[in-house]
């Protein structure tokens, strides 16, 4: 392997072992040597965005649009550092653009349905939540999700039916007991709101018991 081949390689394979500090000059010598390489400019983005460095991340994966825009994972990572900035008013066009190139892929209806959801558009949230479960159905925080927008949009009966879904695939997790509680009780289910409430408590407990017992 050439020197421009061999380093991009050997960056990416610490980014995968969450080494994305020790990445970062390899990356930095691989843009030099291929500055017209979109991809050393996607997965340099990628290391940045694992340092939480976010304006650099946006800078490469911006730089790497401008040699393939029509990439929709360069897309999705240029959404998701601008989500993770808070910026909702750059995100959500890079992640409809990436939904738009990628249907097949399930990340940008999910990411999207979060910011839907933030800023109130609840119709919007669903279609999305719905969509990214249609192709993982197994994701126990999009129906967790799910069932918080329908909550939200007073739709009762399907928030229940999808905060079951994610009590199923998150046994663990005591959120979706205490929304599912919070429905049920909105639903004059006064007995079975309590028992999902007892229910989130024992799992919050177990939780603090787990967390005590590893710091000790």
């Amino acid at each position: 392997l050439s020197l421009h081949d061999a380093l991009p390689i050997y960056a990416l394979a610490l980014v995968q072992q969450g080494k994305a500090k020790d990445a970062i000059p390899l990356y930095k010598r691989a843009a030099e040597l291929t500055p017209d390489n979109p991809v050393v400019h996607e997965d340099f983005g990628v290391a940045y965005l694992q340092q939480s460095d976010l304006d650099d991340a946006i800078r490469e994966f911006q730089a790497g649009l401008k040699l393939d825009s029509d990439n929709p994972q360069l897309h999705y990572n240029l959404g998701l550092a601008y989500k993770l900035k808070d910026d909702t008013a750059h995100a959500v066009p890079e992640l409809e653009r990436a939904a738009g190139l990628d249907p097949s892929s399930p990340d940008p209806a999910y990411t999207l349905g979060i910011l839907y959801m933030q800023t109130g558009r609840f119709a919007d949230a669903e279609t999305q939540l719905r969509h990214t479960l249609e192709l993982r159905p197994q994701n126990g925080d999009a129906w967790a999700l799910l069932g918080s927008v329908y909550k939200q949009d007073n739709k009762l009966s399907e928030a229940t039916d999808a905060l079951r879904h994610a009590i199923v695939l998150l046994p663990n997790q005591p959120g979706p007991h205490i929304t599912l509680a919070s429905v049920l009780s909105d639903q004059g289910q006064k007995a079975e709101a309590a028992a999902e409430r007892k229910e989130a408590a024992a799992l919050t407990r177990v939780a603090v018991n787990r967390q005590r017992a590893t710091f000790a």
